[in-house]
């Protein structure tokens, strides 16, 4: 009978051998004197032909030798020579079968021994087969009579396998169950000491949590009560807005003229005129300049009183009012101003600091002496290129003074630049917002850090300097970049009440 037998190496050659194998063609550690028989049988004890048999070396297998591979013939058998002696891995795969994997021990004068042997599902089959490993001189007849016996022996060995597997897992729970017992005589006071400090942690969790749930509390109310404030104010406001100017006379709604009565003497001192007082018209806004400014600045009580004229703020295009600003909260008004900063030089270090623009904190009592009338209705730019900022309401020297401190801010390090804010003194200063761009495209930048656009930043907080009459906010911004970039400061404000803003 031809048998088929191969050597797969682990770069994938292989070299067939037929009838027999002869030692030179096997690896050296698995050359020896002993062989063995291998009769493959389903399970109904019929011989199954065309099995693939896979042989390894167990005490090879981590160096990755190679494999023996045969293939039973017709009779279902197959056999092999020259192996050394030792534990063996054989495989047993055929189609439609299950994988069967035994592991015998081969002796150089004596039987192969089975020690045990598994099954494996592959894919859908789950048809069984069953194999027998006898000496390799024993004659085929004898074989097939012996496998005949095969798969009960083989049933009879799988038993033993399991019994044994059983038989060790109980030992192993045994052992787990004593240890657990031991733990638990033990170590009773250490798991009551660990559970009371669960349990104290666990207590100050809930006490913590109850502490921010009231705090949250707490918050809520008080900002419900400051929105009620803020709703009644704009209420209040509501109503002082609702005074209309008085009309010019001539116009169409404007009052008559006072009647002097017919017969009255025309001497001033018997004039007889209308029980209403003329009311005065107020100054018009668009466009002033520094001459056309009225200093006489209305009295917060003439702004309270009924009928009085309310607090109008001089036209700025960068004043926001509320429901004009987006990011503002309600009743919030918002000023910005914008400057260019030239680009660092090669080679240069910038050293910008908030001290360079010092001077002008010294300044802004003389700027509020100056603005004392009409600074309690500016809100607006300290310099700005497009000449919208306060220095078109100050004396020519004052302005040239604000000139030459923002100057030197540039000549000490040219890239750096000095933002400024002017606002009325009766405004509650609440916040403020940095931003550097190019190109007009602005992106926002925190403190302390750079800003989102890399290579610029603000020298820490604005610097708010308040007078009695204005407030003067500034901030220094720093330029690291070879070109040229814009820097923007807003501040955010709560106008006094009875304000309204630029028609």
């Amino acid at each position: 009978m031809a048998l088929l037998a191969s050597v797969a190496s682990g770069q994938g050659e292989v070299e067939a051998v037929r009838n027999s194998l002869e030692a030179s063609s096997l690896p050296q550690s698995w050359q020896g004197s002993s062989g063995v028989r291998i009769v493959v049988t389903d399970e109904t004890g019929a011989p199954l032909p065309d099995v693939d048999v896979l042989m390894r070396l167990e005490r090879d297998s981590a160096s990755a030798t190679g494999v023996l591979l045969l293939r039973t013939g017709q009779d279902g058998s197959t056999r092999v020579e020259g192996l050394a002696a030792g534990e063996w891995q054989v495989d047993l795969r055929r189609e439609g079968y299950m994988l069967l994997t035994a592991y015998i021990a081969l002796e150089a004068d004596g039987d192969p021994k089975v020690g045990f042997s598994t099954r494996q599902r592959t894919g859908t089959f789950w048809a069984e087969l069953d194999a027998v490993f006898l000496p390799p001189d024993l004659e085929i007849k004898a074989a097939l009579r012996t496998g005949r016996d095969s798969p009960k022996q083989a049933r009879k060995a799988r038993a033993k396998a399991l019994e044994r597997e059983r038989e060790a897992a109980e030992r192993r729970d045994r052992r787990q169950r004593r240890g657990d017992l031991a733990k638990v005589v033990e170590e009773p006071e250490a798991d009551r000491r660990a559970a009371e400090r669960a349990a104290e942690r666990r207590a100050e969790r809930e006490r913590r949590e109850a502490e921010k749930a009231a705090a949250a509390a707490a918050r809520a109310a008080e900002i419900a009560a400051r929105q009620a404030e803020r709703d009644e104010e704009e209420r209040r406001r509501g109503r002082m807005a609702t005074v209309v100017e008085a009309p010019e006379p001539g116009r169409p709604g404007a009052e008559p003229e006072p009647e002097v009565a017919a017969d009255a003497p025309a001497t001033a001192d018997s004039t007889q005129v209308a029980a209403a007082e003329p009311v005065e018209e107020p100054p018009t806004e668009a466009a002033l300049a520094p001459d056309d400014i009225s200093l006489e600045t209305p009295s917060a009580a003439a702004a309270e009183a009924p009928g009085a004229e309310p607090m109008r703020l001089l036209p700025n295009p960068r004043l926001l009012p509320a429901g004009a600003c987006p990011e503002c909260r309600p009743g919030e008004f918002s000023v910005s101003t914008e400057t260019i900063v030239p680009a660092l030089e090669a080679g240069s270090v910038s050293e910008c600091s908030r001290g360079l623009a010092a001077p002008l904190a010294g300044l802004a009592p003389v700027l509020g002496e100056a603005l004392a009338g009409v600074g309690a209705r500016f809100a607006g730019s300290l310099v700005e290129a497009r000449g919208d900022d306060v220095r078109r309401l100050l004396p020519t020297d004052l302005a040239s003074r604000i000139d030459a401190i923002v100057d030197s801010v540039g000549a000490a390090d040219g890239s750096c630049a000095v933002l400024g804010i002017v606002l009325p003194a009766a405004a509650q200063y609440v916040g403020f917002r940095y931003q550097a761009g190019e190109r007009g495209t602005y992106l926002e930048c925190g403190l302390g850090q750079d800003c989102q656009i890399q290579q610029a930043r603000f020298v820490e907080t604005p610097v708010v300097t308040p007078t009695g009459t204005v407030t003067v906010v500034h901030a220094v911004f720093e330029n690291r970049a070879p070109r040229q970039r814009s820097a923007r400061l807003i501040v955010y404000f709560r106008p006094a009440p009875g304000w309204l803003p630029p028609n």
